[in-house]
């Protein structure tokens, strides 16, 4: 008898094989909708397979449904963090997602996004720059410049984004009342065309603009109703 049942178990593990590598292959192509239906499948058969939500998160994501992505992502976290680690699609996917928090003015949400980004896959160094700028939004100024020196110190390949967090942390320490560190910050920023010394300008132009509605629209939470 336990012959037979190790067999059954055996059959199923290779027809869950199957299964995954057609759901791969349809990813592979581009029919994401078909790879959907058959982890859907997988799920109802086995509701706590964490890869199995790992794999349909992705596979939203690549579709360009976020909000659905984000919800998988968190259910194989729930199941098992493990299935989720080190995966970079997840990563940012929560890194996407803490972007349209920040922009729609909920930078507290935003970090714990980006948090969760930094915890999968602790390699990227976006989110420390994104992080960043919605602790700017918070008002955690220290915060914020301590992301953007993990920022600098793990991305230097780039000039221009370079010239953004050295814009932002200028910005922080302007914020914090440091003015000559501020000073130093925005003289250290490297060359970059006219045209991007303007995009840097108005790049953190827009985040004290942000700052400056999310005080107003804290200042009226406080208000006492007449």
């Amino acid at each position: 008898m336990p012959l037979a049942v190790g067999s059954a178990q055996k059959r199923k593990v290779a027809a869950e094989s199957e299964q995954m590598k057609r759901a791969r292959s349809l990813v592979a192509k581009g029919d994401f909708a078909g790879a959907i239906a058959i982890y859907d499948e997988a799920i109802k058969g086995n509701p706590t397979w964490a890869e199995v939500f790992v794999k349909r998160g992705t596979a939203f994501r690549l579709q360009g449904s976020l909000e659905k992505a984000i919800q998988d992502f968190d259910q194989a976290m729930a199941i098992n963090p493990a299935a989720i680690a080190n995966d970079r699609s997840a990563a940012d996917a929560y890194d996407n997602h803490g972007q349209i928090l920040a922009t729609d003015l909920r930078p507290e949400d935003a970090i714990v996004a980006f948090e969760k980004a930094l915890k999968i896959y602790p390699p990227n160094a976006k989110p420390y720059f994104h992080r960043a700028e919605a602790r700017i939004l918070v008002e955690d100024f220290a915060g914020a410049i301590e992301d953007l020196n993990i920022y600098l110190t793990k991305e230097k390949w780039d000039n221009f984004n370079t010239a953004l967090a050295l814009g932002d942390r200028s910005l922080a320490k302007r914020l914090l009342g440091h003015d000559d560190e501020a000073r130093k910050d925005l003289d250290s920023i490297p060359n970059v065309s006219p045209e991007l010394r303007q995009r840097l300008l108005l790049h953190v132009g827009e985040i004290e603009a942000q700052l400056m509605i999310l005080r107003q629209l804290r200042l009226q939470q406080k208000k006492p109703i007449a």
